[in-house]
């Protein structure tokens, strides 16, 4: 369930730059995601566990989000 931390993410990018139109706010997210290709990959969590995290070949993703690296994105 990725909407409500993706909101909140929006929302932090637009009180940075109020000014910025949702498509921009969508191209911040995109550039700024993590690419995940098709396969598996580990994510250390924030408990410090290991989580495996699998993507099929058909996965339509820009990735995973980065709340911090969209944020030095936002202009």
């Amino acid at each position: 369930m990725a909407s409500p931390p993706v909101a909140g993410t929006v929302a932090l990018i637009m009180q940075k730059n109020g000014t910025l139109i949702a498509a921009r706010a969508e191209a911040i997210l995109e550039a700024s995601a993590i690419p995940l290709p098709p396969g598996c990959l580990d994510v250390i969590q924030p408990s410090g566990v290991f989580a495996q995290f699998c993507l099929e070949a058909e996965a339509k993703s820009a990735g995973l989000w980065d709340t911090f690296a969209a944020l030095l994105a936002t202009p």
